[in-house]
């Protein structure tokens, strides 16, 4: 249960496995400083949160913004354009079946309730989709607790509002992949793995909201620790999902960009707080690129 909440939030993306923390990234900070190996201006990385807006930061982080400010390009995950619901749509449709079809009518009709309950919304709208869309749609809508704190803030998302903001102030603008890569990902899992997936969350739904909210709040303070714990949470169950392409494969494809751009210009990187750590993190691997990764602290 743990990734899927994970991964939708945080690179949706906050996925990991046995997640473990060094010395050097066990500090309250989701921003870090990349400098040295041959760089003549320093670059910036910060772990986003899907569901939050650039208005939490300009609110309550304001070093992020303070980072923002020094560099002369933004890098995101990918970007979206008008063009972007024409390229995801593809993606989103079960070509060969639909809701009624995967589904029994017991197992549909709940889903249906729980849909209706938790974020006002019709499962018929949703047929011919595939039951990872409605999966995220709940994660989005849920009645937790982090989702009415973060609609406080605005309803869209930081990793947009970072584009936004640097195309309002002439910085470049870079993807480190497509939204066909991304939608690849997340959307081409078999539907009868998408099934399971959802009915694992149907059946308790309200843990799944727990483990949303502990997350949000932990990710409001930068409580890396108290993210190590819940990534490591023995009573939540995991999914058969392919880390490697999620995770440290995508890690390791933005490391064969992330050197040139850092040489063109300083540069704001904001991806998924998920892949920053871990063996297979970014930190990681561009401390073993030869890049001095220091950790940005809040001032007291």
């Amino acid at each position: 249960m743990k990734k899927i909440i994970l991964f939708y939030i945080f690179t949706i993306s906050f996925w990991s496995v046995n997640f473990k923390l060094n010395s050097q990234t066990q500090q309250a900070t989701l921003l870090y400083k990349v400098s040295g190996n041959g760089l003549k201006q320093n670059s910036y990385l910060w772990g986003t949160y899907h569901l939050l807006s650039k208005r939490f930061l300009d609110l309550e982080k304001k070093k992020v913004n303070q980072a923002l400010k020094k560099c002369k390009g933004v890098v995101v995950e990918m970007v979206m354009d008008s063009k972007s619901g024409m390229k995801l749509a593809p993606y989103l449709f079960a070509k060969d079946s639909a809701l009624d079809v995967i589904f029994s009518k017991t197992e549909y009709d709940s889903i249906a309730q729980l849909l209706k309950t938790e974020a006002n919304l019709n499962l018929a709208s949703f047929n011919k989709m595939k039951p990872f869309v409605v999966h995220a749609t709940l994660l989005k809508n849920s009645k937790a607790e982090s989702i009415s704190d973060a609609a406080k803030y605005g309803n869209s998302a930081m990793d947009i509002d970072f584009v936004t903001y640097a195309k309002t102030n002439s910085l470049t603008v870079n993807a480190l992949e497509t939204i066909e890569e991304q939608a690849t990902l997340l959307y081409s899992g078999s539907i009868l793995t998408q099934k399971k997936m959802l009915l694992a969350m149907l059946r308790d739904f309200e843990t799944v909201k727990r483990m949303q909210d502990s997350l949000y709040f932990a990710y409001k303070k930068e409580d890396v620790t108290t993210i190590e714990r819940l990534f490591n949470d023995p009573s939540i169950g995991n999914y058969e999902m392919d880390m490697e392409a999620l995770l440290k494969n995508r890690n390791l494809n933005w490391m064969q960009k992330l050197p040139n751009l850092f040489t063109e210009r300083s540069q704001f990187v904001a991806v998924g707080a998920g892949h920053l750590f871990g063996k297979d993190g970014l930190i990681t691997l561009l401390t073993n690129a030869g890049y001095k990764v220091e950790p940005v602290l809040t001032k007291k």
